[in-house]
């Protein structure tokens, strides 16, 4: 087989596993399946595309002019399935039918110019337009497929804020994220913005080696997708039963609005019907600085703020209040600013003085190295192992 035979087959082959992905994500069960279900339309469209190419790579459009740019259409669906597939992970709710409307209106209009300027022709004039685009790759669809990188790169940034968002509002109720991390959705995003620049770049190179990249980049990044869709726990929801509010995370009905509004004015929002009074905040200070200095419960390395306001016996609102308004912190940087105390007070006993600096982590409530040397250079503005040396 040729060069160009392998590449036909890679293609191929991709398109069969992606479709073969998208109906297993669907079918799939448990905290994740109306994700995973938006998951398996972006997989799907992702397999139709290459489909497409696949079609045009072995000719089948000249024979069968008909099939050219049928999937086209679905690239504009790419960006919001992959942001609605990110905020159902991350809290969010599902799109209502006006959003629905609204997010996939480019690719029905796509439809339309689809069907104008190209399906409804007679077959002798379809037949042409083929044979002149593959003489000349993308020259009539490259306003369509540059507005559609466009739109795809603006869902991918909405995508991030989405993340960034979510990570926030964890910091708000848990003191320990490593088993609630969403690194993973992190490297698929960056996945997908690596090939959609390569994507642009082959729109404007005529180097081979960029189009062999480019071909074979969309077929090897549906078995990426697929595989991290399906390998994941059920991280994203998880709360304890003590846990009674669940970190619900608002997202701007745009994925144009990513600009997000200064902490304090979010925090007068949130807290706007609050019922904590100057007062009640003041007893509410006094007594999480007692506590925390007598029992010491930041030491427990995956405190919750649930679990801290039921030992003070006030709600988790009011205790996130108190921290964000008052103190200016999350709840995680609270809790770990005082782990980073309770080391720098253990390294400074010369009874802890040939204990490794992970074990003194530990005991202050840490539960990871990477954790602790972040917090602690936050806190202190150097590393452990330098504070140890200067102490």
């Amino acid at each position: 087989m040729t060069g160009v035979s392998w590449l036909l087959l890679v293609e191929i082959l991709g398109a069969v596993q992606g479709l073969f992905l998208a109906v297993v994500l669907f079918s799939s069960s448990g905290a994740r399946r109306s994700a995973n279900q938006w998951l398996a339309g972006f997989v799907a469209a992702f397999a139709l595309l290459t489909a497409g190419d696949a079609l045009e790579q072995s000719g089948a459009v000249l024979t069968y002019p008909r099939l050219a740019y049928i999937f086209d259409w679905l690239i504009f669906l790419l960006g919001p399935l992959m942001l609605f597939y990110v905020r159902l992970l991350t809290g969010g709710a599902g799109p209502s039918w006006q959003a629905l409307l609204l997010h996939g209106l480019p690719a029905a209009l796509a439809v339309l110019v689809l069907l104008l300027t190209y399906h409804l022709l007679p077959d002798a004039e379809q037949r042409r337009a083929v044979e002149a685009d593959l003489i000349s790759p993308g020259s009539r669809l490259d306003p369509v497929m540059l507005l559609a990188a466009a739109q795809t790169m603006a869902y991918w940034l909405a995508s991030l804020v989405a993340l960034r968002r979510y990570g926030e509002a964890l910091k708000q109720r848990y003191s320990a994220l490593e088993r609630r991390n969403f690194r993973w959705l992190v490297t698929l995003l960056r996945f997908n913005l690596m090939l959609w620049a390569l994507w642009i770049i082959a729109l404007f190179s005529f180097s081979s080696l960029v189009g062999l990249f480019n071909s074979l980049g969309f077929p090897v990044g549906i078995y990426v997708l697929g595989y991290l869709g399906l390998r994941q726990p059920d991280v994203f929801r998880e709360h304890s039963d003590r846990d009674t509010e669940p970190a619900i995370v608002q997202y701007p009905p745009t994925p144009m609005s990513v600009a997000t509004a200064p902490l304090d004015e979010i925090a007068k929002e949130k807290y706007a019907k609050s019922g904590l009074t100057a007062e009640r905040a003041d007893d509410l200070r006094v007594r999480l600085a007692h506590l925390m200095d007598t029992e010491k419960p930041f030491l427990e390395n995956d405190l919750t703020l649930s679990e801290l306001a039921q030992r003070l016996g006030g709600s988790p609102h009011h205790l996130s209040q108190l921290l964000n308004n008052s103190l200016g912190q999350t709840f995680f940087d609270y809790i770990n600013a005082r782990r980073v105390e309770e080391v720098k007070r253990c390294l400074g006993d010369p009874a802890y003085a040939h204990q490794p600096l992970l074990e003194v982590a530990f005991g202050a409530g840490f539960n990871s190295k990477a954790a602790f040397n972040a917090a602690f250079k936050k806190h202190t503005g150097i590393t452990p192992t330098a504070y140890r040396k200067s102490d």
